[in-house]
């Protein structure tokens, strides 16, 4: 989720760019959206990878194998 909003953020930080370039936007606006685009990006992909490790760790301490051995063939 975090790396595709941080593609569509970048797609808008395109547009923004090009409507401040053609002048079609207020002083300041380009400016506070392209960084409020990039930090918030930037901020669900940390809290993707922090969930991830918070998941992960999870599991880990329930002290669960990490397969069942249905039954030993001897040999």
């Amino acid at each position: 989720m975090g790396l595709i909003l941080f593609a569509l953020s970048i797609i808008a930080v395109v547009w923004v760019v090009s409507s401040w370039i053609m002048g079609n936007t207020i002083e300041g606006w380009a400016s506070v959206m392209t960084v409020f685009l990039i930090v918030a990006s930037f901020q669900i992909l940390a809290l993707g990878i922090i969930g991830e490790y918070v998941g992960k760790t999870y599991f880990e301490t329930k002290s669960r194998p990490r397969y069942i051995v249905e039954k030993e063939l001897s040999s």
